[in-house]
């Protein structure tokens, strides 16, 4: 079974191992008419990833209609359809006897046998087969890069963030960490949460995709024990660890400067400064990374990069293979 597992989607295998995702699924599969605000409320959870999750069972045969009513969307399931699965008698005594008991241990042969049996039923049922379905749908999953995924996740952290809670975080390897959140910053392309370590106060970097669930740990009467500069020296020395950290200088055409903030890039010592010609010139120290590249792509018509001269360079590289891979 993991061997059919592993060929599903990145995206997809992240979206199974959240709680949220098999709680949602059975929730509209129970009610058969739900709203995207009751679900919302119930789980905890944003819209995008619902759009993912309808998306998902649509492909599975699912017979699902979304409608929008007022200021909300309704979820109907029309049609599920049941899949019969057959099962020789001895393996279905040893499955029966596994989830009656927990207590009692299967041997190796009994549960070989019925991996092997569910195994042929998979060939058999190729309309489900999961790996042919995402197959089928590539570019779908391609469509997706895992923003959705992990923007209830993000929702949550950054509510923590805003109202100085301290999280319990379930990281992949089943590990729970308690934390008193901080940031949460792009390091080397990988977005991190910067936190405090509660039990050992400690200041730590958690990578979002390692993370699998969140709770407010409302009952912890944590003070952040780590002032703003110290913070800041923590992700420059995780940076300077790749020597990664490059001062990037910036001529600004465009009045408004909102755009020079992007969400999740960490920039030390920004400055504005105007020079004797009235130009004004931005500059900030920040990580040479793809996720810098593709934020300057998006304002590059705002700005000329000024130094260093390679990033622009890295950049007409960078925006040559998002025009290949669009036009492929």
């Amino acid at each position: 079974m993991n061997k059919k597992l592993r060929k599903i989607p990145f995206e997809v295998q992240a979206m199974m191992k959240r709680n949220e995702f098999w709680e949602i699924i059975f929730y509209i599969h129970k009610n058969k008419i739900s709203t995207y605000k009751s679900i919302c409320d119930e789980f905890r959870v944003n819209e995008g990833l619902i759009d993912d999750i309808v998306q998902l069972l649509s492909l599975h045969h699912m017979h699902i209609e979304v409608t929008n009513t007022n200021s909300d969307k309704t979820i109907e399931l029309v049609q599920a359809p049941i899949v019969e699965v057959n099962i020789p008698l001895v393996n279905w005594i040893a499955l029966q006897t596994s989830l009656n008991d927990r207590e009692i241990e299967l041997p190796q042969v009994a549960i070989e046998g019925i991996n092997q049996q569910l195994k042929t039923e998979i060939v058999r049922l190729e309309d489900y087969d999961l790996e042919k379905i995402y197959q089928r749908n590539e570019k779908i999953f391609q469509e997706l890069n895992g923003q959705n995924i992990n923007k209830y996740l993000l929702d949550k952290i950054e509510e923590g963030i805003e109202n100085k809670i301290a999280l319990s975080i379930k990281k992949n390897d089943a590990i729970t960490v308690e934390v008193f959140p901080h940031k949460l910053v792009f390091l080397q392309d990988d977005l991190n949460l910067i936190c405090e370590n509660v039990k050992e106060r400690t200041l730590m970097a958690l990578k979002i995709d390692k993370i699998y669930g969140i709770t407010f740990s409302l009952e912890l009467n944590y003070s952040q024990n780590f002032a703003d500069a110290q913070i800041e020296d923590f992700i420059s020395a995780i940076r300077g660890v790749d020597d990664s950290e490059i001062r990037l200088v910036l001529k600004i055409y465009d009045l408004s400067l909102d755009f020079l903030n992007p969400k999740y890039i960490y920039m030390k010592d920004p400055c504005i400064i105007e020079n004797i010609r009235g130009e004004r010139i931005w500059a900030a120290t920040l990580d040479n990374s793809k996720s810098m590249l593709d934020w300057l792509d998006t304002i590059i018509d705002r700005v000329e990069i000024v130094e260093p001269y390679s990033v622009e360079e890295e950049l007409l590289r960078h925006r040559k293979k998002i025009n290949k891979k669009k036009a492929a």
